[in-house]
């Protein structure tokens, strides 16, 4: 006790001697407890039970504060009903806070008289107790309630999660964090620790010298970052050489091929072409058509769109010296391989985003973009004509503007078979400049009395000719030949079929009648040779003598020709187009397409003038631009070709191929390039599918980074995950959002390493 009241013999003894006894064991009391135990407000006891589904009892205890030491006597019963919520859920907070209570009351003599000894009753509080008071405050209904804020004077004691129907299972909580330790607690936790500091203190004490021989060990080792770049680069290379990715701990996809895709998984809203992309909302194909088929400045025949021409003979040979009998030579079948216009392809519009991953790629193997045919590393695909793996194409990425073109005016990639019987001679010639060849003239002397000639043109092998190459072909029956030289040559009209400069062709003719064709001497001719054939082989050509022919080629009207096509419309508004169909662009010639929104002039597609697409107009007037010369102009074969009009989604979501592990782990980091990308338009977003079966738990990103790269439009975003148990194999699912369908964004490739 830090005082005490000293009494003496015959000493007077005032009132306030009898309160100092006790007022000062009190304060040495409470500089005990802040001394020794705590100054922070603490509760002892009041445990909390339930009663009912609406009612309390709290137990007996003490609350600690600065010192001072206040105790509740007795069990408080407390009713939930006022707080019961009306559908949710309700957080009620038991708390209590310190006070002061008179009680005790008793009637006690008072001297009022002292000469004449008179005393008066009164009735008084004979105790002054410290007390504990239990108070209920609830929070707000919710479906996640939260507890509601006390003011420093409360000391929170137990949560009490409520339901409509009263106290919820396992709802009462008390609150660990406020109660007032024992002594024999700490006394065991003190004796672990004393445990723990006796079989730890030795080793602890050489942990000095450890880390040092381990410091002098991992000199010169590789950081982790270095080795997880290393991986990174592994993986990648691992996919360019076509190296599987099962049971190896890194991997990486380029998303040049749908190989690493889960095609069949329902949830999958992706496409995937030079990188994972936002799949078409809506889509629609139609065929190239001319808007006016009776406009003069075009010509439209057999399928093929030219400007205006004439035909007019470029190559004649009509020097009359004798006849050929063209059933002197043996009747065998011949196969007329027939080829197409090589075709061209232009895209246009904000998704057709330009993707670096393929110039890390594409120069690993052997590729033909215009047929998605392609070999790497032992990974082959169909090659319909290896001779053509020369590459006689040309592909330009801009962005918002592709165009995919073949510098060679017909490819075999698509043919049409003819099988011809009778005999047949041929003659070659030279085409000295480019042009269209509209049809051909032969000289015929005698005519058997029925049987048609069949005339093809084909392209010629070490100077004879290749029926394998043949680029058009006409039947004319026997009504239509003429007698030469009285009636002329005899006509053969050909669909417009593009020569190239400097070729060396054939003409050759099939029949099985005992037709008689006009010659002229070997010398009036220098630039071909006249062949026969005999069980399917070209013989040794006759240099006595050619046919007489002549090579009918276009001459157009006009070196810039405007031909309006059909509208293109698509619902919802169109954002992208994607034109496919036979094209010959010679060199010196020009064939773009315009665009026209309502309200607004004529506009081409290409890559200096983007974004005509804004609005999203559902309606577009379509124009073609031919431009050339008076000998040669662009053409372009509308049967057969397409224009697919889109719009993309503004959400995705990839979902990749099981990788399969060598061995369990819980840690994984996977990192994808994002291009054209925009932090304010653009959002992506990751997660894991594990577990068996069917990849159904779902592991959400621990830690999510973001750096800058070389391209401003363009993001490095790395994601790691560790799994609540170690996994052994896992899918990757991307998701992304934009704010426009007008501006999408890109996936370029994706590294994954488990760690």
């Amino acid at each position: 006790m830090l005082s005490k009241v000293t009494f003496r013999a015959r000493q007077e003894v005032v009132e306030n001697d009898f309160n100092n006894l006790q007022g000062h064991v009190e304060a040495t009391l409470d500089h005990l407890v802040a001394d020794t135990i705590s100054t922070q407000k603490r509760f002892s006891g009041f445990e909390v039970t339930s009663v009912s589904a609406t009612e309390i009892n709290v137990a007996p205890g003490r609350l600690f504060a600065s010192g001072e030491v206040y105790a509740a006597a007795a069990t408080v019963q407390k009713s939930l009903f006022d707080f019961l919520p009306a559908a949710a859920k309700r957080l009620v907070t038991v708390y209590i806070w310190q006070g002061t209570a008179e009680v005790d009351i008793q009637p006690r003599s008072y001297l009022i008289d002292v000469d004449n000894d008179v005393t008066q009753s009164q009735t008084v509080s004979m105790r002054h107790d410290r007390v504990a008071n239990v108070g209920l405050i609830a929070g707000l209904e919710s479906a996640d309630p939260q507890r509601s804020p006390l003011g420093a004077q409360f000391l929170a004691v137990c949560d009490i999660l409520l339901t409509p129907t009263g106290i919820a299972d396992g709802g009462i909580t008390m609150i660990a964090g406020n109660r007032m330790p024992r002594l024999t607690e700490v006394d065991s936790r003190v004796g672990l620790l004393e445990k723990f500091q006796a079989s730890a203190e030795p080793r602890i004490q050489t942990i000095g010298s450890d880390i040092s021989a381990l410091a002098n060990r991992l000199k010169g080792s590789a950081s982790t970052r270095a080795i997880i770049e290393m991986a990174s680069d592994i993986a990648r290379l691992k996919d360019v050489v076509g190296l599987p990715d099962d049971y190896s701990s890194y991997a990486a996809d380029f998303y040049l091929t749908s190989a690493e895709t889960d095609v069949t998984n329902l949830d999958l809203l992706a496409k995937v072409e030079e990188g994972v992309r936002f799949g078409p909302e809506n889509q629609g194909d139609s065929q190239i058509s001319v808007f006016n088929a009776l406009d003069p400045a075009q010509v439209v025949k057999n399928g093929v769109l030219l400007p205006a021409h004439a035909s007019i003979p470029r190559i004649t040979v009509a020097s009359y010296a004798g006849e050929l009998r063209l059933s002197q030579y043996q009747s065998q079948a011949q196969t007329i391989v027939q080829k197409t216009m090589s075709r061209q392809r232009v895209r246009y519009g904000q998704e057709f985003s330009v993707c670096t991953n393929a110039r890390n790629y594409w120069a690993q193997g052997q590729i033909d973009p215009t047929s998605n045919v392609f070999t790497l590393n032992g990974e082959s695909f169909i090659i319909n004509n290896p001779e053509e793996l020369r590459g006689a194409h040309n592909f330009i990425r801009l962005q918002q503007y592709w165009i995919d073109s073949y510098e060679e005016p017909y490819w075999d990639v698509l043919t049409t078979t003819t099988v011809v019987n009778g005999q047949t001679v041929a003659q070659t010639f030279l085409n000295s400049q480019d042009g269209w060849l509209t049809g051909l003239r032969v000289g015929l002397t005698r005519l058997a009395g029925s049987g048609a000639i069949t005339l093809a043109v084909c392209e010629t092998y070490l100077g004879a000719p290749d029926l394998s190459k043949t680029v058009a072909q006409v039947t004319v029956q026997r009504a239509d030949l003429r007698l030469f030289p009285q009636d002329g040559m005899t006509l053969f009209p050909l669909a417009p079929t593009f020569l190239s400069a400097g070729g060396r062709y054939a003409i050759v003719l099939v029949t099985a009648a005992d037709h008689y064709a006009a010659v002229a001497s070997g010398g009036e001719y220098a630039q071909g040779t006249l062949f026969y054939s005999t069980d399917g082989a070209w013989f040794e050509g006759d240099f006595t003598k050619d046919l007489v022919f002549s090579v009918e080629f276009a001459r157009f009207e006009r070196v810039r020709t405007v031909v309006e096509l059909q509208p293109l419309q698509l619902n919802g508004g169109i954002s992208s187009l994607d034109i496919l169909a036979g094209m010959v662009v010679p060199r010196s010639c020009q064939c773009y397409f315009e665009v026209q929104k309502s309200g607004s002039g004529w506009e081409p597609i290409d890559s200096l003038t983007p974004a005509k697409l804004i609005g999203l107009p559902p309606l577009l007037q379509f124009r073609a631009v031919l431009i050339g010369t008076t000998d040669v102009a662009p053409g372009i074969r509308l049967s057969g070709s397409r224009v697919r009009l889109s719009r993309p989604r503004t959400t995705f979501k990839h979902i990749s191929t099981p990788r399969t592990l060598p061995v369990p782990t819980s840690q994984v980091q996977v990192t994808v390039r994002l291009e054209n990308w925009s932090g304010t338009r653009h959002a992506h977003a990751m997660r894991l599918l594990c577990g068996a079966p069917g990849f159904a738990t779902i592991e959400l990103p621990d830690v999510t980074d973001t750096t800058p790269t070389e391209d401003p439009k363009a993001i490095i975003r790395t994601y790691t995950f560790n799994t609540t148990a170690p996994v052994s194999a896992y899918k990757i699912e991307q998701s992304g959002t934009t704010s426009t369908a007008l501006d999408t964004y890109l996936v370029s490739t994706r590294v994954d390493i488990a760690f």
